[in-house]
């Protein structure tokens, strides 16, 4: 019995090691993304562009919402009220209060941005991302009816939706979309 036990063995140690030894070369990258042999989820990246993708909004792309996110939110939060997690210790400025946006220039909310201005800290960042965020600083106020109706912004030249009184034109892009925690614009003639 133990003979044939041993003999067993041996058969399975054997036949253990005949085979071929696995994939044992040293790691490559192409091993990491699976690049010679992708899986169905996986894709494949178009060739860069070297613009980032727009987000629908007029002059506001992903780096701009990405950068918001990651820069501004801590003091101004998510919708620029000041209300962010560090926005009372550093007393932010509620960027969407109409009162105060009607007192400042496109150029100075652009030299905050880029030098600083009190506790808020100069940020080094490409001139199309600073120009980004000061459209997406100028949406934070709501216009109001009158020159959504007019097609032009309350004090400016260019129309605010280019197919303001086209027949069927499609309505503005939400300027809060891709914004996490903003409030939905309500659709026209529903109550508030």
């Amino acid at each position: 019995m133990k003979r044939s036990l041993w003999f067993i063995v041996a058969i399975a140690l054997a036949a253990g090691c005949s085979r071929d030894p696995d994939d044992l070369r040293e790691w490559r990258p192409s091993d990491h993304d699976h690049t010679d042999n992708p899986s169905n989820d996986q894709v494949s990246a178009a060739p860069d562009s070297g613009r980032p993708p727009d987000t629908g909004i007029q002059g506001v792309n992903e780096v701009t919402i990405a950068t918001w996110k990651a820069k501004c939110t801590t003091c101004h939060g998510m919708v620029g009220r000041g209300d962010g997690p560090r926005g009372a210790m550093v007393r932010a400025r509620n960027l969407a209060d109409k009162n105060w946006q009607d007192t400042v220039s496109d150029q100075d909310l652009a030299a905050s941005i880029k030098n600083g201005r009190g506790e808020m800290p100069a940020f080094d960042l490409p001139q199309e991302t600073i120009d980004g965020l000061v459209k997406l600083v100028r949406m934070l106020v709501p216009r109001p009816k009158a020159a959504a109706d007019a097609g032009a912004p309350e004090g400016g030249t260019a129309p605010a939706n280019p197919h303001a009184g086209v027949p069927g034109a499609p309505p503005i892009a939400n300027p809060h979309a891709g914004v996490p925690g903003a409030p939905p614009i309500a659709p026209k003639g529903s109550a508030p």
